[in-house]
C-alpha cells in the first residue's frame, strides 16, 4: 500500500475525534453536576415555594479539607522534584537539572498554578490533565530619552531590537575650562522589542480534553489532545495564513447545558455584530498515532485544525515525540483511566443532607412564627394579628374571652431527630473519603523520611487516605516533569546565567540526559510503625555553622588542585604622550590544592538487641544510621574548624581552615601563622601564641585587614563563650548611646541582652556560636571570618552507607562512609582571630 494521503489521514483523524467527543459528551453531564453541587446549585432538589432553600455543600467541604494538604505536601518541599541519573555519568547533570526546573523553570514556567489547578480538578471531577508546551513571548517596550548627545544616543539605537519612532534636536551651550562650546542635544522616543522562549505548564480543563474512550491512559489512546475556542486574531498571530484563517466557519454555540457553560457562566458572543477579529472557531491540537507512511508501525504524529478536522483545515502536520499531557487522579480505578472523585462519595450525601436541612430548618421557623387562629369578627383590629407589630394591642369586643378568640397551631418539634441523623451521615461521609477534621492538618515535614512522625500521624484519622492520595497524586505528577526537562534541553540553546542561593549560576541543559527519571518529593515514609514512646530525642545538637554555610561541590580526585590570582596593587599610571608600549611578563596564577579525608562511622548490632524492645530503640539500626549520619557532620565541622595541616599518603587529612590562613590575622604575643607550602603541596599548622580576651578591638582590627585585602566578611563563627563576650560589646563607650528600648506590639518593654550582628566601620557580620567548637580547647580559641564566596566543600564520596558490609556471625554491622576536602578559593576572602579564651575568662 502507498502512504497515506491527506485526505485519507484527515478523515481517520476526524473519525477519532468523533469518538472523543461523543466519549466526552457522555461524561460531561456527571461533571456539570459535580461542579454544580461544589457551587451549591442543586437542581435536581428543587426547593419549595416558601420554603428554605438552604443547600449543604459537602462537597465543597471535603475538597477543601483535603486539598491545603495535597498541595502542602506535593509544592510545600524546598525541592519539589529530583532527577536521578540513569547513565553512568549523569549525576552532575542530575544535580544541575534538580536545582534549575526547581528554582527557575517550574516557577517561570507557572507550574504552581498548574499543579494546583490539576489537583482542585481531580478531588471534584476525578481527572486533572496538565499539558506543557514552549511558547515564544513577545514583549514591547516604548520609551522617551532626552539630553543624549551623539555617543549617547548611538549606543542607546545601536541594537538591532530598538526602533526609533520620534526624534529631535537642539543645541545647548556647555561651560568647558577651555570656555563654552555649543553641542547638538536628542531627544528619542523608540520602541524595544524582544522576544524570550518560555516553557509553560497548565492545567486543561476537562470539557476541553479529547482521549479515546477505550483507552487506559494516555500512553495508550490512539489520540489525544484539545478542542478550544480561539479568536481568528490569536490564530492569525501564531503565523497562520490570514486568508486561510478567516474562511473558517464559526464554532458552534453554547446551549447553556454544557461543561464550558457550567465551568465559566457565560462566553463572548459570536454574532455577526462582532468584530471579525474577535470571532472564536474551533481550534484543535491533536497527537495521533497513524501508520502514514505505510511501514506497518504507527508512528505519533502533531495535527493542528481549525474549524473543523477536514482536509481544508489542516494547519501542522508533523512526526512528534511525546504526546504533552499528563492525567492527575487522586484515587485510582483499576484498568480504568478514569479516577474517583471526593464528588462520587459526596454526592448522595450532600443530597439526603439538604433535604434534612431544608425540612430542620422549616420546623424550626414552625416554632418561631406559629399560626394564628383567631375567631372571624371578634377580633376589632384583624391587622394586629396578620401582620403583628411590637407592643401593637389586640382589640376585642365586649365581654369576649381573649384565650378563646387567639389561639396558635401547635406544630411539633420533631427537628431534634433530624440531628442525629445528620450526625450519622457526617460520620458516613467519613467512612466513605477517609477524610476527616484532620485530613486538614498534615504538614509538608510531617511526612518527610521520618519514620516514627510520619508513621505515627498515619495512624490519625484521614491522614491514612490522604497520604494514598498524595502518593498517587505525585506518580502522575513524574511525567509532568520529565516533560519540562525534555523542553528545557530543547529548547534552551544556550546556558543561562541565574541567581540562585545568592549566587550566579551557569546552566547549560544541552549536555543534560532528557531520559533521565524523576522524584516527586512528598517525602511520605514507608518505613515501619512505631509508637511514639520507641522515638529517642537525641539532645546533642546538630547544628554545624560553618559547613551548613558554605557552598558544596564534587572533585574526581584525592588531591583536587585549584587556582588563585589577585589584581595588582593600586598606583600611580601616568603615561607620556606618544610613548612607547613596553610589556612586563604575565604572573602566573597561584595553584593550590588539599587533600580529601575518609570519615567513616560503624556500629553492630546483635541480633537479639534488633529484637528485644529496649527504652527507646536506641540500638535498632535506622535509629544507629541516623544517628551515625548526624555525628559524621559534627566530625566534618570539627576537621573544617581544627588546626590540622594537610598530609598525603593512605590516611589523607585536609588541611583544616586555619592552617590555610595567612593575611587577616589577630594572633596573641607569640603565635605565628601557618599556610599553604607550594613546594611541598601541603598547608602548615599555625603556632599558637599567648591566649588573650576577645575585644570589639580585636574584632575591628580584623575587619579592617579583611577590607583592605578585598574581604567581605558576613560570618563570623566562635565558641557560645566567645559569644557572650561579644553580646557584652552593647556596653562599649562608642556603642551605648545607639541602643534603644524595643517594644512588642504595644506591650511591655522586653529587656534586650543579645545580638547577633555586628555593623562596623568595615561592613556588617553576623556572629554564630559553633557547639563543634566548644567541645575542645584549640577549636574554642579561634574565631572565624568568612566569606562564603570564599569557601566550599568538595565530596569525592559523598556520605552513603556501605551496603556491601558482609554479615558474620549472630550481629548485624552497619558502616556509613565519606571522603571530601575543604577548597579555599582564596584565602585573603577570610579571616581568623586567633587565641581568644574561648571556654571561659581564663582558658
Amino acid at each position: 500500500m502507498a502512504a497515506m494521503t491527506k485526505p485519507e489521514l484527515t478523515e481517520l483523524v476526524s473519525q477519532l475525534v468523533r469518538d472523543c467527543e461523543d466519549y466526552r459528551d457522555q461524561l460531561s453531564a456527571a461533571r456539570v453536576r459535580a461542579m454544580e453541587y461544589y457551587d451549591g446549585v442543586m437542581a435536581d432538589v428543587p426547593a419549595e415555594a416558601n420554603r428554605s432553600k438552604v443547600v449543604s455543600r459537602d462537597v465543597r467541604a471535603a475538597v477543601k479539607k483535603v486539598l491545603p494538604s495535597l498541595i502542602r505536601t506535593v509544592l510545600g518541599n524546598d525541592k519539589v522534584v529530583e532527577y536521578q541519573p540513569v547513565n553512568q555519568g549523569d549525576e552532575a547533570g542530575a544535580e544541575q537539572a534538580t536545582d534549575y526546573i526547581n528554582y527557575i523553570v517550574f516557577p517561570e514556567s507557572d507550574g504552581y498554578d498548574a499543579v494546583q489547578d490539576a489537583a482542585h480538578d481531580a478531588l471534584k471531577l476525578g481527572n486533572g490533565v496538565i499539558r506543557w508546551w514552549y511558547e515564544k513571548r513577545k514583549s514591547v517596550e516604548v520609551s522617551t530619552h532626552s539630553g543624549l548627545d551623539e555617543a549617547a544616543l548611538v549606543q542607546l539605537i545601536a541594537d538591532d531590537t530598538v526602533e526609533v519612532l520620534e526624534q529631535a534636536q537642539s543645541v545647548e551651550r556647555i561651560e568647558l575650562p577651555t570656555g563654552s562650546v555649543e553641542q547638538p542635544v536628542f531627544a528619542v522616543k523608540i520602541r524595544r522589542t524582544a522576544e524570550r522562549g518560555a516553557t509553560r505548564l497548565a492545567a486543561v480543563p476537562l470539557e476541553e480534553f479529547l482521549v479515546h474512550p477505550d483507552a487506559i491512559s494516555i500512553d495508550d489512546s490512539p489520540i489525544a489532545g484539545i478542542k478550544r475556542r480561539m479568536r481568528r486574531s490569536d490564530l492569525i498571530a501564531m503565523g497562520y495564513d490570514r486568508d486561510l484563517v478567516e474562511g473558517f466557519a464559526l464554532a458552534g454555540n453554547a446551549d447553556g447545558e454544557d461543561e464550558e457553560f457550567a465551568r465559566r457562566r457565560g462566553i463572548f458572543g459570536d454574532g455577526q455584530e462582532t468584530a471579525k477579529a474577535l470571532q472564536e472557531v474551533d481550534y484543535y491540537e491533536l497527537y495521533v498515532k497513524v501508520d502514514a507512511d505505510d511501514d506497518g508501525i504507527a508512528e505519533l504524529r502533531s495535527l493542528v485544525f481549525a474549524g473543523g478536522t477536514g482536509a481544508d483545515n489542516l494547519l501542522e502536520d508533523a512526526e512528534w515525540d511525546e504526546v504533552p499531557f499528563a492525567d492527575l487522579i487522586t484515587e485510582r480505578r483499576p484498568h480504568q483511566r478514569e479516577g474517583n472523585a471526593i464528588t462520587d462519595d459526596m454526592a448522595e450525601i450532600q443530597r439526603v443532607k439538604t433535604v434534612l436541612l431544608r425540612q430542620t430548618l422549616d420546623n424550626l421557623y414552625w416554632q418561631n412564627n406559629q399560626q394564628p387562629i383567631v375567631q372571624e369578627g371578634v377580633i376589632q383590629n384583624p391587622e394586629s394579628v396578620l401582620n403583628p407589630k411590637f407592643g401593637q394591642p389586640i382589640r376585642v369586643g365586649q365581654g369576649v374571652d381573649v384565650r378563646g378568640a387567639v389561639g396558635y397551631t401547635a406544630v411539633p418539634f420533631v427537628a431534634r431527630e433530624s440531628f442525629s441523623m445528620l450526625g450519622y451521615l457526617d460520620q458516613e461521609a467519613t467512612d466513605r473519603t477517609g477524610i476527616s477534621d484532620a485530613s486538614s492538618g498534615m504538614a509538608p515535614d510531617a511526612l518527610q523520611n521520618m519514620t516514627a512522625k510520619a508513621t505515627a500521624l498515619v495512624e490519625q484519622a484521614g491522614i491514612g487516605q490522604t497520604e494514598l492520595m498524595v502518593r498517587t497524586f505525585a506518580q502522575g505528577l513524574r511525567r509532568v516533569f520529565r516533560g519540562l526537562l525534555g523542553l528545557t534541553i530543547k529548547h534552551q540553546d544556550r546556558p543561562r546565567a541565574v541567581r540562585l542561593r545568592g549566587r550566579w549560576v551557569t546552566f547549560d541543559p544541552r549536555h543534560w540526559n532528557a531520559g533521565m527519571d524523576a522524584t516527586v518529593n512528598t517525602g511520605l515514609g514507608a518505613g515501619n510503625r512505631e509508637d511514639l514512646s520507641d522515638v529517642v530525642s537525641r539532645i546533642t545538637p546538630e547544628d554545624t555553622p560553618i559547613y551548613s554555610l558554605i557552598e558544596k561541590g564534587k572533585c574526581n580526585t584525592h588531591h583536587p588542585e585549584w587556582e588563585t590570582d589577585e589584581l595588582a596593587a593600586p598606583g600611580e599610571n601616568i603615561r607620556q604622550e606618544g610613548d612607547e608600549y613596553t610589556f612586563g611578563a604575565i604572573i602566573a596564577p597561584t595553584r593550590l590544592g588539599n587533600y580529601t579525608q575518609i570519615l567513616r562511622k560503624d556500629w553492630i548490632i546483635s541480633a537479639t538487641q534488633e529484637v528485644v524492645a529496649e527504652a527507646g530503640n536506641v540500638q535498632k539500626r535506622k535509629y544507629q544510621k541516623l544517628k551515625k549520619g548526624v555525628e559524621i557532620r559534627k566530625d566534618l565541622e570539627f576537621a573544617i574548624a581544627d588546626t590540622n595541616a594537610s598530609v598525603a599518603g593512605a590516611t589523607r587529612e585536609l588541611g583544616s581552615l586555619p592552617t590555610w590562613l595567612t593575611t587577616n590575622v589577630s594572633r596573641g604575643a607569640g603565635g605565628a601563622n601557618g599556610g599553604y607550602n607550594p613546594t611541598t603541596g601541603l598547608t602548615v599548622a599555625p603556632t599558637d601564641g599567648t591566649q588573650r580576651p576577645f575585644t570589639k578591638a580585636i574584632l575591628d582590627q580584623v575587619m579592617q585587614t579583611g577590607y583592605q585585602n578585598g574581604a567581605n566578611f558576613r560570618h563570623v563563627s566562635v565558641s557560645p563563650y566567645v559569644k557572650s563576650v561579644f553580646v557584652t560589646f552593647m556596653s562599649d563607650a562608642n556603642v551605648a548611646p545607639f541602643r534603644y528600648a524595643v517594644s512588642q506590639g504595644g506591650e511591655r518593654n522586653t529587656i534586650v541582652a543579645t545580638a547577633d550582628y555586628y555593623e562596623g566601620p568595615f561592613g556588617t557580620v553576623m556572629i554564630h556560636p559553633n557547639r563543634v567548637q566548644a567541645g575542645s580547647a584549640k577549636l574554642a580559641r579561634n574565631a572565624y571570618f568568612l566569606d562564603t564566596d570564599m569557601l566550599s566543600f568538595l565530596w569525592l564520596r559523598s556520605i552513603q552507607e556501605d551496603k556491601a558490609v558482609a554479615k558474620t556471625g549472630d550481629a548485624d554491622k552497619g558502616v556509613i562512609i565519606g571522603e571530601g576536602t575543604l577548597k579555599v578559593h582564596n584565602e585573603k576572602g577570610l579571616g581568623v582571630a586567633a587565641d581568644l579564651f574561648g571556654l571561659s575568662a581564663a582558658s
